[in-house]
């Protein structure tokens, strides 16, 4: 699509980009290093349970974090509010 030229990314979105690749490897170092010392075999059906919702829990909330650190707000991730908010910066928000 980018050899045709029928797809151009707008300004932003390498940035948006590197912003989602670094809150992706946050996340997963918290998961690596937290919940891979966690012995899941000696642990109960109910208590492996507890802790996959504990460490999946930890894990969006290190994601989400670090995007919001990293300035990225749920405004720009939704269809609307992202074409609004390009607009408003004068960048286009749809391929040309």
């Amino acid at each position: 699509m980018l050899k045709e030229k029928v797809y151009r990314p707008d300004q932003g979105w390498w940035l948006l980009l590197l912003r989602v690749i670094l809150a992706n490897g946050v996340m997963g170092a918290v998961l690596y290093y937290g919940a891979g010392y966690l012995d899941w075999t000696s642990q109960g059906f109910a208590m492996r349970w507890v802790w996959l919702i504990l460490w999946i829990g930890l894990g969006g909330t290190a994601y989400a974090g670090c995007l919001f650190l990293f300035g990225v707000r749920p405004r720009h991730l939704m269809g609307l509010g992202v074409r609004q908010g390009f607009q408003a910066r004068g960048l286009r928000a749809t391929p040309k």
